[in-house]
């Protein structure tokens, strides 16, 4: 089973220009203008923004607000501070009643800039600076319910904790519904991260990622199985998002981070030389090795003395950072295809798992 996600966005991405929905790796696009409307159940949506019901401050990076849509019709407005070039990632999720989230993001001089029927993570190009309103009601004006709504912003997030490259896990929580947590790291252009995150604890599984660049681009979005390898295409502070694979859950999770091009923490494996001893430690650990390599020359990595409850998962990155052969078991083996060092990296197949192993290269 190959646990890794390749470069991509995010569950959903809104923009002035077009209305971009992915799921489960699908993308469907709904464009539109300033001067078309958009829909909304059977009526017409007015971009321009309409009378707030009530109307309360969001900021990025703070805990989830409540947005209790509890007469029919009702518009519930949230107010932030935004800058020209911030990518604002918002967050929404229902909690109760039958209320059909429909989103809204206006500008300061009350234009919609953003919107559309949807539920769950997205972002929103923001081209001013200057007051922004969030406007949430349902998406047919008929229902009621409860939401709540959460933004960071992709660019330079806001309330983040460094995540340190190598084997060392931290540990993070999705603690309110919608919640988005937050981590950050300084990385270069073109090396290649691999980034590893297991739910340990409530009904949270494999939560959600999104990455940005310092610019506010997104070089890699989701985690499929727990992974997600990617290229930086900017070099600075890197911004982490993450939250709930699905919606209304949450629960606590383990992080961490390896670099594939000049890896940290990472032992040298000789070619016939004596075995290494290491250990999956803690929930979400990821081990790395690596070797010198010669294009052509072919190797097996064999692990000896599996203890505990650890199924391994071995992964081979050529030079460039690649994934090349991967798979679950006790031995792999492969035919180099460039000269350079080559990473390995050893995790548990199934997330939690915890045990010792001796590796040893051939």
């Amino acid at each position: 089973m190959r646990r890794s996600h390749e470069a991509g966005a995010p569950a959903r991405v809104l923009t002035a220009g077009a209305i971009v929905l992915v799921v489960l790796g699908v993308c469907f696009t709904a464009t539109s203008s300033a001067s078309a409307s958009v829909t909304r159940g059977v009526a017409s949506r007015i971009e321009t923004m309409p009378a707030c019901s009530t109307t309360a401050a969001i900021s990025y990076g703070e805990r989830p607000q409540v947005a209790d849509i509890a007469v029919a019709g009702e518009i519930d407005c949230f107010t932030f501070s935004g800058a020209s070039g911030d990518l604002e990632f918002t967050n929404l999720d229902v909690t109760s009643g039958d209320v059909g989230p429909f989103i809204d993001i206006f500008t300061p001089d009350g234009i919609s800039e953003c919107g559309g029927p949807y539920e769950g993570p997205g972002g929103c190009s923001l081209d001013a600076t200057g007051t922004w309103t969030v406007e949430l009601s349902d998406s047919d004006g008929t229902h009621t319910g409860s939401m709540n709504v959460a933004i960071n912003r992709v660019n330079q997030a806001v309330g983040c904790t460094n995540l340190p490259y190598g084997p060392t896990t931290l540990k993070g929580k999705v603690k309110t519904v919608a919640a988005i947590s937050c981590f950050s790291y300084s990385g270069s252009s073109g090396e290649v991260d691999y980034i590893h995150v297991v739910g340990v604890k409530g009904a949270l599984g494999t939560p959600e990622l999104t990455l940005g660049a310092p610019d506010g681009s997104e070089p890699c979005g989701s985690a499929e199985l727990g992974t997600m390898e990617c290229p930086l295409s900017e070099t600075g502070t890197q911004s982490l998002l993450v939250y709930a694979d699905r919606g209304a859950v949450t629960g606590k999770f383990d992080i961490s981070i390896q670099r594939l091009t000049e890896p940290v923490q990472c032992p040298t494996l000789v070619k016939n030389g004596s075995p290494d001893a290491s250990s999956i430690a803690t929930i979400g650990q990821v081990r790395c090795f690596k070797f010198a390599g010669k294009n052509g020359k072919k190797i097996t990595a064999t692990l000896t003395g599996v203890t505990g409850t650890l199924e391994p998962l071995m992964d081979l990155f050529d030079p460039a950072g690649t994934s090349v052969a991967a798979g679950p078991g006790e031995s792999l083996s492969y035919t180099l295809t460039a000269t350079g060092t080559w990473v390995i990296l050893i995790e548990d197949d199934s997330g939690p798992g915890l045990g010792s192993f001796t590796i040893a290269l051939t």
